[in-house]
């Protein structure tokens, strides 16, 4: 066996003990997978604005 392929089989284990590696992958996006909240969705509105749904435009 290669030297790469004993580092994999003993680090790996050992970073996943120490729960710093996941053995695979908790969500079906990248922001899930790194723990991110999702944001609130926003939207652009006729003026380029971007605002939350709902919000409504004020001042002049």
């Amino acid at each position: 066996m290669s030297s790469e392929g004993d580092t994999v089989d003993f680090a790996v284990p050992e970073l996943q003990r120490r729960k710093l590696f996941r053995p695979d992958h908790v969500g079906t996006t990248l922001r899930e997978n790194m723990g991110l909240e999702i944001p609130e969705r926003q939207v652009h509105g006729q003026d380029g604005v971007m605002r939350r749904p709902g919000q409504r435009v004020t001042g002049g």
